[in-house]
C-alpha cells in the first residue's frame, strides 16, 4: 500500500476597517452625530499541488484549480448622518441617513427613523422604529468556484461544479451578477420598571428582506438532455452545477418579550433573575423563487 499526500490549497481572508465618528449637543433638545467608514477586502483562493486536482484529483475532495485561484479585492467608503430631537421631556424622535460605495457593484442608501415616549412618570417607555439595511455579497460568495469529484455506482466518475457570477458559465446561464440584499425593518414595543427591581419590554418585530442570496441546489441534466442547461453541462464536462443566486425574498416576524429582577438579597451579594423568550410569528418566502430563465425551462429550480 502507497500512500499519497495532497495540498489541495485553501482559502484565506483578511480586512482592514477605519472610522471616525463625531458628535455634538447643540443644545438642550438637539443632539447631531456624524461619521465615515473605509473598508478594504481581500480574499484569496490558494491553489492546491498539481496532483491534488490533475485528473480525478484527491478522490471527493479534489484541491483548487490554477484557473479557480486567486487573490480577489474590493473597498468601501460609508458615511453617515444622525440627529436627536428632545420634543419635549418625554418624546424622543431621531433619524440616520447613511450612503455607502462598493468598489465591485456600486452605490448603496439607507435610512432609520426612531422615536420614544415616556408616560406615568417614566415607569413606562414606548418605542417604535422603521429603518432600511443592506447585506452587501460577500468576497466568497462572489468568486468561489471548485469542481467536485465522486463515484456514482453504474455511471462512474462524475463531476460536480459550484461555479461564481463571474464565470463563463455563469453567463451562458444567464445567471446575474449579485447584489446587495435589501430589507425592510419595522419594530413597536413597550418597556416599564412598575416597581423597584422589576422591569419589562415587549417588542413586535417584522422584517421583509428583497433578494436574499442563497447557494442553489444542484440543477443537473435533464430527461430529455437537448435544453440549453445540458448543453452548458455538457460544455463543461458537468454532471451538475450549483452557484450564489439572489433567489428570494423572504419575510420575518415576531415577539420578544424579556423581564427582569434584580437586587434579591443573597448571603452578602446581591442576586438578579433575567427571563426573555421570543415567539415567531412569520418565517416564510414571500412569493415565487426567481429562477434564472434557463434553469426554469428546464423545469427545476434553485431552491
Amino acid at each position: 500500500m502507497k500512500l499519497v499526500d495532497f495540498d489541495p490549497g485553501g482559502t484565506s481572508f483578511s480586512h482592514i476597517v477605519g472610522n471616525i465618528d463625531i458628535s455634538k449637543v447643540l443644545s438642550d433638545k438637539v443632539a447631531i452625530a456624524v461619521g465615515a467608514e473605509f473598508r478594504t477586502e481581500n480574499f484569496e483562493v490558494i491553489e492546491g499541488g498539481l496532483a491534488s486536482y490533475d485528473g480525478g484529483g484527491a478522490d471527493s475532495f479534489a484541491g483548487n484549480r490554477p484557473e479557480n485561484s486567486g487573490n480577489f479585492n474590493r473597498y468601501n467608503l460609508g458615511g453617515y448622518f444622525d440627529v436627536a430631537w428632545d420634543i419635549n421631556e418625554d418624546f424622543l424622535l431621531t433619524g440616520t441617513v447613511r450612503a455607502e460605495n462598493f468598489s465591485d457593484f456600486g452605490s448603496t442608501f439607507v435610512w432609520k427613523a426612531s422615536s420614544r415616549y415616556k408616560f406615568m412618570e417614566d415607569k413606562y417607555t414606548l418605542r417604535a422604529s422603521v429603518s432600511t439595511g443592506f447585506r452587501a455579497p460577500t468576497l466568497h460568495q462572489i468568486y468561489t468556484q471548485k469542481a467536485q469529484y465522486s463515484f456514482i455506482p453504474g455511471q462512474g466518475i462524475q463531476v460536480g461544479g459550484l461555479v461564481n457570477n463571474i464565470s463563463p458559465q455563469a453567463r451562458f446561464l444567464g445567471i446575474p451578477k449579485l447584489k446587495a440584499e435589501e430589507s425592510t425593518n419595522f419594530t413597536v414595543g413597550i418597556g416599564g420598571k412598575p416597581f423597584k427591581n422589576f422591569s419589562f419590554t415587549v417588542d413586535y418585530y417584522n422584517i421583509k428582506v428583497e433578494d436574499r442570496i442563497v447557494l442553489s441546489t444542484e440543477i443537473g441534466r435533464t430527461a430529455a438532455g437537448n435544453t440549453t442547461l445540458d448543453q452548458v453541462l455538457d460544455a463543461n464536462n458537468l454532471s451538475d452545477l450549483s452557484f450564489f443566486v439572489n433567489a428570494i425574498d423572504t419575510r420575518t416576524s415576531g415577539i420578544d418579550v424579556v423581564f427582569g429582577y434584580k437586587n434579591l438579597e443573597l448571603g452578602t451579594g446581591k442576586l438578579g433573575f433575567n427571563l426573555s423568550g421570543n415567539y415567531t410569528i412569520q418565517n416564510e418566502r414571500d412569493g415565487a423563487v426567481k429562477n434564472p430563465t434557463i434553469v426554469a425551462n428546464a423545469g427545476q429550480s434553485v431552491v
